[in-house]
């Protein structure tokens, strides 16, 4: 409700001056007031209890007014708002999210984390403002959120939600590069959720391992987990949830070689996400939808994907979707050999994320940057990248794309040692066929051969980028 619709003042000035004569008693009373007036307007009174329930209220979209006029009562001496003023917080975060502003989010989350007594409603909104420091591309403050949330759900009277704060630490994990320790927390929630007879955490907690297991290359555990996911999803009748897991299922298919069946699935969650306008999936689907697009030859669609993908993710503040999606317009850049384009997309990519202290996609996007500087004639700058790239995955715990980076270092420098170049390509190949990791064994070893047998100059080469 804005100043002008809810005094009858002429103006502003007049308005606040009033204002100021009055003694804080009254102040605070007039406060309480508005509070009031606005409860009463809606179809039912607030549930006090639903302070950082997943499901819409009626009072969200007055939540943070109604905050400040508890927190403005509270201070001019009037306490008995303190319940109130501690559920429109929980309410305003919940808003907040949804509406993708972020900070204000975390901030109204920690309010209550800190301010209430209940350890359930503390855990919970841990767990939110994990949500948001997460978005924002903070994922070492979302991780410390995360572990304090897991830590009260320990206790006997909260163990209710220690599946889903086991969930949202294993995604924070996963989002930094630490896939082992990810794994077990998704599988410990999975057992929680199967325990607790807890369906929807049941599909998240498999939607997470498949996306781990299609980023280890462990294909069949991944279509199963997704396709057991999906089968809860329909089961409970979530067009949301569903599209969260066709998006999943989709980038399965298609980082093991089937685009065709991956578009419909894509596709089918981008029309769910259109339809009830949520901007941050949207962002996402879009940028995976390109990805599809550019592997099935489609370059033109998928570029127009990537930019508006760009444009929402902006919009909203959200800076980490929208460096991903930048990095993968520098792929896609890189593709066409628009090499200056691509590198200066690349670059940028990698100072969002170095600022919101994201090693893994950091990562990602420095062995890209590598081979445009590879394909750009500049072997020892691309060399230089990829090593830094394999250290930051070999740090993080992620053996796989480590020995990836290893592999394409060792093509990388194959022109001007051949010998031992190559030695070191399928010593990384073996190494990745020895962990399962068959696919991209095979990848790195097709494209020594064709290196070996060319008669181009290797640094017209494509390599194998990582999205």
């Amino acid at each position: 409700m804005h100043a002008e619709e809810a005094y009858l003042f002429r103006h502003a000035l007049l308005r606040e001056a009033a204002y100021e004569l009055q003694p804080p008693s009254l102040r605070a009373r007039l406060h309480a007031t508005v509070v009031e007036i606005i409860e009463q307007e809606l179809s039912s009174p607030p549930d006090l209890s639903a302070i950082v329930a997943d499901e819409t209220q009626p009072i969200d979209h007055w939540a943070e007014e109604l905050l400040l006029h508890c927190r403005v009562a509270e201070q001019n001496g009037l306490t008995a708002l303190a319940e109130r003023r501690m559920f429109y917080a929980g309410r305003a975060a919940r808003q907040c999210l949804k509406e993708h502003r972020l900070a204000q989010a975390e901030a109204y989350a920690l309010d209550v984390a800190q301010g209430h007594g209940e350890p359930a409603i503390r855990c919970t909104a841990l767990l939110l403002a994990s949500d948001a420091a997460g978005f924002l591309g903070d994922w070492n403050r979302a991780t410390r959120y995360a572990e304090d949330g897991t830590a009260i759900a320990r206790s006997p009277e909260v163990q209710f939600l220690s599946s889903k704060a086991l969930l949202q630490l294993a995604w924070c994990r996963l989002a930094i590069g630490e896939v082992s320790i990810a794994e077990q927390l998704f599988q410990r929630g999975l057992a929680a959720a199967r325990a607790a007879k807890q369906a929807r955490e049941v599909m998240a907690a498999l939607n997470g391992l498949a996306s781990l297991f299609r980023q280890t290359s462990r294909a069949a555990e991944a279509e199963a987990a997704a396709t057991e996911a999906l089968k809860l999803a329909r089961a409970r009748g979530e067009a949301v949830d569903e599209a969260g897991v066709l998006v999943g299922l989709a980038s399965i298919h298609q980082d093991f070689g089937s685009p065709s069946e991956a578009l419909p699935l894509c596709e089918a969650a981008l029309a769910v996400f259109r339809q009830r306008n949520m901007a941050r999936e949207l962002s996402l689907t879009l940028s995976n939808l390109a990805n599809i697009k550019k592997q099935l030859g489609h370059r033109t669609e998928a570029e127009n994907h990537l930019r508006e993908s760009i444009s929402i993710a902006r919009a909203i503040g959200d800076r980490r979707s929208e460096a991903v999606s930048l990095s993968n317009l520098a792929n896609l850049l890189r593709d066409v050999g628009q090499l200056d384009k691509a590198m200066e997309a690349f670059s940028r990519a990698i100072a969002m994320h170095t600022e919101l202290n994201n090693p893994h996609s950091c990562a990602i996007a420095t062995f890209n940057l590598a081979l445009a500087h590879e394909q750009a004639g500049d072997p020892n700058h691309a060399a230089a990248l990829m090593q830094k790239a394999g250290e930051t995955f070999a740090a993080l715990g992620n053996p796989r794309l480590a020995r990836i980076a290893d592999g394409q270092l060792g093509l990388i420098r194959l022109a001007a040692e051949s010998a031992p170049a190559a030695a070191r390509v399928r010593q990384a190949a073996q190494a990745l066929r020895d962990t399962g990791a068959e696919k991209d064994s095979a990848d790195l070893l097709e494209e020594l051969g064709r290196r070996l047998n060319a008669s181009q100059p290797v640094n017209q080469a494509d390599g194998q980028h990582l999205s």
